[in-house]
């Protein structure tokens, strides 16, 4: 969240915490917004510093508290260089490594509830698939790669047929791009093309563990997708 060039220096990480805890345990009288900026950046840094070394629930809080400091002080918003959607995917992260999943929805939810574009939810979904690929819960991240491509009107069949293979590998060889151009529903922008094959690729590995059909499937569609 803090680029290593706008970090501040510390000679012991230790100072860093015990100055953070010490600037959390009294927020309420932490008010002018100079002192909040630089409060909100010293959590953030100490949740960087603990995702680093897997500490997943003190990351959290400490997200916690920047959270809290956005929301208490609307005003803020427009002197950082970091929205409160960077504060909730950071959670999310964080929430999907430690398996709790209900908080990590939470989070999701709000961001997908915010006033975002297509491309925005697309991306919140990523982070969703990547963590369930993550964390071995390979269904639910197909399911969810199911969600994100109707974004862009595209279907995934979740039980694919030898027909189906069979047809997308003949797209393949025989030039999808000329030959079965009208066929196909495809993203008609670059970005919504990449992000379709960011999505497919994301359940790559999934797929070849679940279903052999829907490996091939999505590996075709991915070749395809180059054509687009």
């Amino acid at each position: 969240l803090i680029s290593e060039q706008s970090e501040p220096k510390f000679e012991k990480e230790e100072y860093l915490l015990d100055l953070v805890h010490h600037f959390n345990s009294c927020l309420e009288l932490i008010n002018t917004p100079n002192e909040q900026k630089m409060v909100f950046n010293f959590n953030l840094l100490a949740a960087k510093k603990a995702k680093e070394k897997i500490a997943y629930e003190l990351a959290i809080n400490y997200l916690k508290f920047s959270e809290l400091i956005l929301k208490n002080n609307h005003d803020l918003h427009s002197q950082l260089d970091v929205s409160i959607d960077e504060i909730f995917k950071e959670m999310v992260e964080c929430f999907f490594q430690l398996k709790k999943f209900e908080q990590a929805e939470y989070y999701i939810n709000l961001l997908l509830s915010r006033n975002i574009n297509d491309i925005d939810k697309c991306n919140i979904l990523l982070i969703k698939i990547r963590a369930y690929v993550t964390t071995g819960k390979l269904k639910e991240a197909i399911e969810t790669a199911s969600q994100a491509l109707k974004i862009f009107k595209i279907k995934l069949p979740m039980k694919v047929t030898k027909f189906q293979v069979l047809k997308e590998i003949l797209k393949v060889k025989y030039n999808y791009k000329n030959i079965f151009n009208d066929s196909l529903k495809k993203p008609a922008h670059e970005k919504e093309v990449f992000l379709v094959s960011q999505v497919f690729s994301s359940i790559l590995d999934a797929s070849y563990i679940l279903n052999a059909n829907l490996f091939i499937y999505i590996s075709c569609r991915l070749i395809n997708l180059a054509y687009a």
